[in-house]
């Protein structure tokens, strides 16, 4: 509400269209649908059925507006279902925030770092360290909203928000003993997949949950093809951008900005998670494990809609990337084995790796300065990575609503935000078998 403009209304000061905000009768009316749209698809609430879908764990809010009367009616749900809302004011004049909604059912809390990008844009994140409480075992989430990108110098500034957050976090990991813990950063990066942000990521050991696992509902193109507007789509320069808070599910969610045509709606992403002995992904070979290094062909491939822009423009932008808990010295390739060992069938090839292989491999690495393509189907993992490996599956991806293609902008979630949540399903625990 404090960055969506009303049409057909003027501030006599600035000249400026009023904003949502400035009319408690439609804010609450959009609060409402968005408090109706969580309940049913979020936080585990009955339908009029008596039909209940799955509890989010981790819900991820960005440009949410800290206006006490709003807050209080999101946390009041949030509250009397369980959770725990942890938020973080952007620098500056700025009135809304990155949050994170958190289940205290299956986690505790156990710190939490307020992490500032820049101050031109007032870009904060959000990390916070849990623990799953089935399994014990330690994550670090953070939730970010990345500058918008109206000129060339915007995405470098946005490279270097992720880099500051990226090293934000292993700062973080080392003060607290927690190297190994399992990291997970999610929220609108306002870029698409095959974006030098999302390459970053990658590089530095993260996957992104979308390419694991994708969504059901998602119509995959041709990642040769070079004529898809998908495929290398930047947003144009311009002076308008809108976003309301919008979510990620673990099952994970975001939100952004005020210029002057701008209608601004939730983001949100979530995350399912699960833990346990016996837990195990629906499908072995929910994985794209063919992919090359040309990560931006992949994920033209795997093409996602989450945010239709003022200039009608469908795009990819709110992302959940995971970086699974590996040895502190993990080469690349190690922490894709142990990423996906479980996911695949174990090799009958018990070769061990050698210091040697780890030195070819790094050497490799560098030279080509990308990461190392992903294993295919039949190239081989070592057994004994099988076997000492605790399980992390990324059991399934989600765009709301599911009923309509992961691939097509939904005209009618438009009402409520123009970010339609997206949501990964993330199971910790030990494969047995």
């Amino acid at each position: 509400p404090c960055y969506k403009r009303l049409h057909g209304t003027k501030d006599d000061s600035t000249g400026h269209r009023l904003r949502e905000s400035s009319n408690n009768c439609l804010w609450r009316e959009r609060a409402d649908k968005t408090l109706r749209f969580f309940q049913n698809n979020l936080l585990g609430k009955p339908d009029e059925n008596g039909n209940r879908k799955a509890k989010a764990s981790i819900i991820a809010l960005q440009e949410y507006w800290l206006n006490c009367d709003y807050t209080d009616l999101f946390d009041h749900d949030f509250t009397s279902l369980g959770y725990e809302v942890r938020h973080l004011q952007r620098s500056g004049k700025k009135t809304d925030a990155v949050a994170l909604v958190v289940n205290m059912e299956m986690f505790d809390i156990l710190g939490s770092e307020n992490i500032h990008l820049c101050t031109i844009g007032d870009r904060v994140a959000l990390l916070l360290w849990l623990r799953h409480k089935e399994t014990e075992k330690h994550i670090l989430v953070a939730n970010t909203h990345l500058s918008f990108p109206h000129h060339a110098w915007d995405r470098m500034n946005q490279m270097q928000q992720m880099k500051k957050l990226l090293n934000g976090i292993e700062s973080f990991a080392e003060r607290h003993s927690i190297k190994t813990a399992t990291r997970i950063v999610l929220g609108d990066f306002n870029v698409e997949s095959n974006s030098p942000v999302c390459d970053h990521l990658r590089e530095s050991g993260y996957f992104s949950c979308f390419e694991v696992s994708p969504p059901e509902n998602l119509t995959l193109t041709n990642p040769t093809a070079t004529d898809s507007h998908h495929s290398n789509h930047q947003y144009h320069n311009s002076k308008h951008h809108h976003n309301p808070p919008h979510s990620h599910q673990h099952h994970t969610s975001n939100s952004n900005s005020n210029h002057d045509d701008v209608h601004h709606h939730q983001n949100f992403n979530n995350i399912i998670v699960s833990g346990g002995e016996n837990q195990s992904p629906t499908s072995p070979f929910d994985m794209p494990l063919s992919l090359d290094n040309n990560h931006s062909a992949t994920a033209a491939a795997n093409k996602f809609v989450s945010h239709r822009t003022h200039k009608h423009e469908d795009l990819g932008v709110d992302h959940i990337f995971i970086k699974p808990e590996v040895d502190e010295f993990a080469t690349t390739r190690e922490i894709w084995n142990l990423f996906a060992s479980d996911m695949i069938p174990t090799s009958t090839n018990t070769k061990e790796t050698t210091q040697e292989d780890k030195t070819n491999e790094k050497s490799e690495s560098d030279k080509n300065g990308q990461p190392f393509p992903r294993l295919e189907v039949n190239e081989d993992i070592s057994s004994s990575h099988c076997q000492s490996t605790v399980g992390i599956y990324v059991d399934g991806s989600t765009v709301y609503p599911t009923e309509v293609s992961a691939t097509d902008w939904f005209e009618g979630f438009s009402v409520i935000s123009d970010h339609r949540p997206v949501g990964s399903t993330i199971i910790f625990g030990r494969r047995i078998g």
